[in-house]
């Protein structure tokens, strides 16, 4: 649990500029609440992605698969 914020007040924070984070950068949430307030207020700041425990690999690489193509990240290239 983090001091003085939750995640989504963290996530509130990178989306407006108030963290040294990129505002644009792709996020995933990840969450074992799964009442519907809970998960509305994190689609609303505009997240990339969001993972409920418990998830399988499998799962968070689709997820973040599917961020990094939404937020048109190019993919590494292997020198």
């Amino acid at each position: 649990m983090m001091t003085n914020m939750n995640g989504l007040a963290l996530l509130k924070a990178v989306h407006t500029g108030q963290t040294k984070a990129l505002p644009s950068m792709a996020t995933i949430v990840v969450t074992a609440l799964t009442d519907v307030g809970t998960l509305a207020a994190a689609m609303a700041l505009d997240v990339n992605g969001l993972l409920t425990k418990p998830f399988s690999p499998v799962l968070v690489i689709k997820k973040l698969l599917l961020a990094l193509v939404e937020k048109d990240v190019p993919p590494a290239h292997s020198d």
